[in-house]
């Protein structure tokens, strides 16, 4: 028998914002506003804090000191 750990909410914002960056709605050198997927989501900012370090290790945003977190300019590769 093998269990399934729960996905956490943090995973689950990263799959939220990673979907937006695939699909488009958020595009190559967009800011990402913590404050506004905060409401959209209903959760709070430290939540969506670290699904953007969870996006930054995956290398879908960068995040900058006192700038905030960009969406990645992505290559045909």
């Amino acid at each position: 028998m093998s269990f399934q750990a729960a996905i956490s909410l943090s995973d689950q914002i990263a799959q939220h914002i990673a979907a937006q960056i695939i699909t488009g709605e958020l595009v190559e050198g967009e800011r990402i506003q913590e404050l506004r997927i905060a409401k959209e989501l209903d959760v709070s900012r430290g939540s969506v804090r670290e699904a953007l370090l969870i996006l930054e290790r995956t290398r879908l945003i960068d995040i900058f000191p006192r700038r905030g977190a960009i969406v990645t300019e992505m290559s045909a590769q």
